[in-house]
């Protein structure tokens, strides 16, 4: 048999928060959180599109209170969803979703 001491280490399986998230027509914004590492990517999706990166103010992800501002370009009138999803440092994810909607132009 065999033994072996290591130094104390932190598992982190506790995911983000998406704790705010507003769109008022075609702009997004919100706050993401995690109680144990930091956010270090954000991403949004429209409909049944592609994730795409989605910016945090001061634009770097890495803290763990992360404010986002975005447009969301291209959107057609009507009624879209949005999603935005945070990813802190050991992989965990979560996604809050809204619906927007988008007026017709005059």
């Amino acid at each position: 048999t065999g033994q072996a001491v290591s130094e104390s280490f932190l598992v982190d399986n506790t995911p983000p928060v998406v704790t705010a998230l507003e769109g008022r027509g075609a702009h997004l914004e919100g706050r993401a959180e995690d109680a144990t590492s930091p956010i270090v990517r954000l991403e949004v999706v429209v409909d049944d599109g592609d994730w795409r990166m989605l910016a945090p103010q001061g634009s770097l992800a890495d803290a763990q209170q992360l404010a986002f501002r975005a447009d969301l370009p291209n959107l057609a009138p009507g009624e879209h969803l949005v999603s935005v999803r945070a990813i802190d440092q050991a992989g965990n994810s979560a996604v809050r979703a809204i619906h927007v909607q988008v007026p017709k132009a005059r």
